[in-house]
Parts: structure tokens; C-alpha cells; sequence
């Protein structure tokens, strides 16, 4: 059973765990049907999907996301972003926390 203390402190990104700093949750979104929510991106003149995100912004029912690019177990920003509807998301599930050295 889980207490007030061990949910609460679950929330928040862990900024320094085993001496390493974090900037970023890593998130995958699932809309209501069940499908991962995935983008395509441009890097290096070729098209990628990615259904890695940062969350940027909660706002009037609106969530801004910047779209990750996975590369060698790191991850950086694409430097793109989508908004969608919270009434769009079915499930969050949270990757890990990490480092964007690209933001």
C-alpha cells in the first residue's frame, strides 16, 4: 500500500540522484484507443518517429510536448513541439529521468 510521502515524492524529477543532475522526465503518451502517441521528425535530411516527450507546459486544458530524439541510450530535443488536449490522453507513463544537454 502506498503512503502520502511515497507517492508525493514520486512526482517530482529526482535533480540529483547518485551524483548525476536531471532536467527531464521522459514521457510516452497513450490516447484513449490505446495507441501510443508518435511523431515524425526531420534530422539530418531524414524523416524519424520518436514517441518520446517532454513535458513543456499545462495550460486551459492544453498540454505542450517537445518531441525527444533517442540516440545510444541519451536522449535530445528535436526542437519541435505539438500541442494536444488533455481530453485526447488516455495514459502517461514515465520513462525515466534524464539529462537534455540540447535544450
Amino acid at each position: 500500500m502506498y503512503t502520502t510521502k511515497s507517492i508525493y515524492s514520486k512526482a517530482f524529477i529526482n535533480l540529483k540522484r547518485l551524483g548525476k543532475c536531471y532536467n527531464t522526465r521522459i514521457v510516452n503518451i497513450y490516447l484513449f484507443n490505446g495507441k501510443i502517441l508518435e511523431e515524425n521528425y526531420l534530422y539530418n535530411g531524414s524523416l524519424n518517429t520518436s514517441s518520446f516527450y517532454r513535458i513543456e507546459n499545462i495550460n486551459n486544458g492544453f498540454v505542450k510536448l517537445l518531441l525527444l530524439r533517442p540516440f545510444n541510450g541519451n536522449y535530445y530535443s528535436t526542437r519541435e513541439y505539438i500541442t494536444i488536449s488533455l481530453n485526447c490522453i488516455g495514459a502517461l507513463k514515465c520513462i525515466q529521468d534524464v539529462y537534455v544537454s540540447n535544450l
